[in-house]
Protein backbone atom coordinates (compact mmCIF):
# COMPACT_ATOMS: atom_id res chain seq x y z
CA UNK A 1 0.00 0.00 0.00
CA UNK A 2 2.68 2.82 0.64
CA UNK A 3 4.49 1.83 -2.34
CA UNK A 4 1.80 2.53 -4.54
CA UNK A 5 1.80 5.55 -2.54
CA UNK A 6 5.30 6.92 -3.01
CA UNK A 7 4.77 5.41 -7.36
CA UNK A 8 1.85 7.88 -7.32
CA UNK A 9 3.83 10.37 -5.39
CA UNK A 10 7.11 9.87 -8.18
CA UNK A 11 4.53 10.08 -11.20
CA UNK A 12 2.96 13.62 -10.33
CA UNK A 13 6.52 14.62 -9.45
CA UNK A 14 7.95 13.57 -12.61
CA UNK A 15 4.58 14.88 -14.55
CA UNK A 16 5.58 18.38 -12.72
CA UNK A 17 8.91 18.62 -13.53
CA UNK A 18 8.41 17.63 -16.94
CA UNK A 19 5.71 20.77 -16.96
CA UNK A 20 7.83 23.05 -15.82
CA UNK A 21 11.14 21.99 -17.65
CA UNK A 22 8.77 22.40 -20.79
CA UNK A 23 7.39 26.23 -19.66
CA UNK A 24 10.85 27.29 -19.61
CA UNK A 25 11.60 26.48 -23.44
CA UNK A 26 9.68 28.45 -25.96
CA UNK A 27 8.25 27.00 -29.31
CA UNK A 28 11.32 26.57 -31.23
CA UNK A 29 9.27 27.61 -34.17
CA UNK A 30 7.92 30.72 -32.51
CA UNK A 31 8.63 33.52 -34.73
CA UNK A 32 9.14 32.00 -37.87
CA UNK A 33 7.76 34.90 -39.47
CA UNK A 34 9.91 37.35 -42.16
CA UNK A 35 11.02 39.80 -39.37
CA UNK A 36 12.91 38.13 -36.52
CA UNK A 37 11.98 38.57 -33.17
CA UNK A 38 12.30 42.18 -31.48
CA UNK A 39 13.21 43.57 -35.03
CA UNK A 40 11.42 46.19 -36.52
CA UNK A 41 10.75 45.67 -40.58
CA UNK A 42 13.14 48.51 -41.68
CA UNK A 43 15.60 47.31 -39.23
CA UNK A 44 15.03 43.91 -41.07
CA UNK A 45 15.17 45.32 -44.20
CA UNK A 46 18.60 46.46 -43.39
CA UNK A 47 20.12 43.50 -42.40
CA UNK A 48 19.06 41.94 -45.67
CA UNK A 49 20.05 44.89 -47.65
CA UNK A 50 23.46 44.22 -46.37
CA UNK A 51 23.35 40.18 -46.52
CA UNK A 52 22.96 41.39 -49.78
CA UNK A 53 25.34 43.08 -50.88
CA UNK A 54 27.84 40.89 -48.82
CA UNK A 55 26.66 38.21 -51.12
CA UNK A 56 27.32 40.42 -54.33
CA UNK A 57 30.54 41.64 -53.27
CA UNK A 58 32.03 38.10 -52.24
CA UNK A 59 30.64 36.55 -55.54
CA UNK A 60 29.20 33.78 -54.23
CA UNK A 61 27.66 30.55 -56.30
CA UNK A 62 24.58 30.93 -55.03
CA UNK A 63 21.47 32.94 -55.21
CA UNK A 64 22.12 36.11 -53.55
CA UNK A 65 18.15 36.95 -53.31
CA UNK A 66 17.76 33.63 -51.16
CA UNK A 67 21.41 34.12 -49.35
CA UNK A 68 19.98 37.46 -48.37
CA UNK A 69 16.68 36.32 -47.23
CA UNK A 70 17.94 33.23 -44.77
CA UNK A 71 20.92 34.99 -43.66
CA UNK A 72 18.95 38.08 -42.61
CA UNK A 73 16.17 36.20 -40.91
CA UNK A 74 18.94 34.75 -38.60
CA UNK A 75 20.47 37.47 -38.20
CA UNK A 76 17.56 38.99 -37.03
CA UNK A 77 16.45 37.23 -34.07
CA UNK A 78 17.51 38.92 -30.94
CA UNK A 79 16.30 36.32 -28.48
CA UNK A 80 18.05 33.05 -27.74
CA UNK A 81 15.65 30.14 -28.92
CA UNK A 82 16.72 28.12 -25.44
CA UNK A 83 17.43 29.82 -22.18
CA UNK A 84 21.36 29.87 -20.63
CA UNK A 85 22.84 27.74 -24.13
CA UNK A 86 25.09 29.04 -25.63
CA UNK A 87 25.34 30.16 -29.51
CA UNK A 88 28.19 30.21 -32.28
CA UNK A 89 28.92 33.55 -33.88
CA UNK A 90 25.57 35.10 -35.45
CA UNK A 91 26.99 36.33 -38.31
CA UNK A 92 29.16 32.69 -39.44
CA UNK A 93 25.83 30.55 -38.60
CA UNK A 94 23.45 32.81 -40.91
CA UNK A 95 26.10 32.97 -43.98
CA UNK A 96 26.99 29.16 -43.58
CA UNK A 97 23.25 28.44 -43.60
CA UNK A 98 22.32 30.34 -46.00
CA UNK A 99 25.65 29.39 -48.50
CA UNK A 100 24.07 25.63 -47.59
CA UNK A 101 20.51 26.34 -48.41
CA UNK A 102 20.60 28.30 -51.72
Amino acid sequence: MVYDYLRYVAVVGILLLLAFGVSLFPPLTSGATSVGSGVSQEEYEETVGQELAYCESNSYDVDCACFAQISGHILSQKESRVPFATYPDRTELARGQASKDC
